[in-house]
């Protein structure tokens, strides 16, 4: 798993799914991210807590395995590049997000694993 590779170059991980209600959320969103019975407090609580675990962090890595992203991913790209200034790494092994260019404004883009582990070597 990723997460347990950058854990053994020493970085603490902030995993945004690792939450006790994500199992809730889960039954609520279908895959691909379409939503299909939160409330207004359902989607304040995720984005809160999302933004919250960003301003904690000392950076962010973003990954963007699918032909279409979850478009809570390319938000956090944004506050976390835009309104916190904070260092976002962008795993994109597809052309489409690798070259967007908001992908490319706010982040370090990476097209391999390898590539993004080496980011943390430095």
């Amino acid at each position: 798993k990723l997460q347990t590779k950058i854990e053994s170059l020493g970085v603490e991980v902030i995993n945004p799914f690792d939450r006790g209600e994500q199992a809730i959320y889960d039954r609520k969103i279908r895959s691909g991210g379409i939503s299909i019975d939160l409330n207004d407090q359902d989607c304040k609580d995720i984005v809160e807590m999302d933004l919250q675990r960003i301003d904690e962090a000392e950076g962010v890595v973003a990954y963007l395995p699918d032909q279409v992203p979850s478009i809570g991913t390319f938000m956090e790209i944004f506050y976390a590049g835009h309104v916190t200034h904070k260092p976002v790494i962008s795993n994109a092994p597809l052309d489409r997000q690798a070259r967007h260019p908001w992908v490319r404004y706010y982040s370090t883009v990476v097209r391999t694993e390898e590539e993004l582990l080496e980011q943390f070597r430095v």
